[in-house]
């Protein structure tokens, strides 16, 4: 594809990261200007099919909502329209798609060079430390990315978290935000660069151009202890619990990775003995945990009511696990 193909595609990623609510209907995703641009960001995994509307405008009148009645052939379904009646229309009229902007933090780190274990959560689905890199002809630097920047508040909450992280005088804000930002802005005269223009999404990530980011340089490790994560379950079988290593015994291995590869990280208990592969009659998930208490209260809530047991996921888990 043409370079000025992931140009418009990483334009268009910047217009929905802004959005309060950052949807996409299904009549915009394959009719509109941005449809093919919709496409790739689903290729690559940063729009993902969040519902289906009962009911849609109708493609006749543009006026009343038609009820879906019951699917056709060839990708149709049948509406029922009060003023149009019955009408046949493409399925994807009442897809419902979604961005997932977490889903750009691991291709931004890959464009950086930096490893996932570094990358901090600031603020759920907004903000985010990518990590430390140190340059030959520069102290280090403190990458940061951050949507909605445009919002005071959101723009303060990063400059708080600068503060803390004292990096007043060496960080780097990457963000989806139109530039330069208000002179009113909490984040007036920070080095805030907007994706836009330092790179473009491309089939294997996000590639920055070095002409605009000639600063970066090797990540610094040292900074990338996880504080509460259960990124390294399934490849260590291994907790970081408030910056504590742990290493799970086999079952305990076994029943986070399960949690965590269930689509709603919520199962029963004969589902979870089942992954364990035990045998036991009075099995418990709190009993596969006797060892490790600490563990269990941190990553797993009993829901009573529904008798199933659900992953809590740590903020710093929000950017893969959701």
């Amino acid at each position: 594809m043409s370079e000025n193909f992931y140009t418009e595609a990483t334009a268009f990623l910047c217009r929905l990261m802004e959005r309060d609510d950052p949807k996409l209907d299904g009549k915009t995703f394959f009719e509109g200007e941005w449809a093919k641009s919709a496409k790739a960001l689903l290729d690559i995994r940063l729009l993902t099919l969040d519902s289906k509307r009962s009911s849609v405008l109708c493609n006749e009148c543009q006026v009343e909502f038609a009820r879906v009645v019951r699917a056709l052939p060839d990708g149709q379904i049948l509406l029922l329209c009060p003023e149009c009646e019955d009408i046949a229309v493409p399925e994807y009229l009442r897809h419902v798609y979604r961005l997932k902007p977490g889903n750009l933090v691991p291709k931004l780190l890959s464009g950086l060079g930096f490893s996932q274990s570094g990358v901090r959560l600031v603020d759920a689905g907004l903000l985010w430390r990518l990590g430390t890199s140190a340059h030959k002809r520069d102290r280090s630097k403190t990458w940061y990315f951050g949507r909605r920047l445009d919002r005071p508040e959101v723009a303060f909450r990063l400059k708080e978290q600068i503060k803390v992280d004292n990096a007043v005088q060496s960080c780097v804000i990457l963000t989806s935000s139109e530039m330069p930002l208000p002179a009113s802005s909490p984040l007036a005269g920070f080095d805030v660069r907007c994706l836009f223009t330092t790179g473009q999404l491309e089939p294997q990530g996000f590639v920055f151009f070095d002409d605009r980011m000639s600063d970066r340089g090797a990540q610094v490790l040292t900074e990338a202890t996880p504080s509460t994560t259960l990124r390294y379950v399934k490849t260590k079988g291994r907790v970081f619990l408030d910056g504590e290593e742990i290493a799970l015994e086999p079952r305990g291995s076994k029943l986070l990775a399960a949690l965590i590869d269930d689509f709603d990280h919520e199962m029963t208990k004969l589902e979870l003995r089942d992954r364990v592969e035990s045998e036991a009659k009075d099995f418990s998930p709190r009993k596969v945990f006797d060892r490790q208490p600490d563990v269990y209260r941190a990553f797993i809530k009993f829901l009573a009511d529904e008798k199933r047991y659900q992953l809590k996921i740590p903020d710093e888990d929000r950017d893969w696990l959701n």
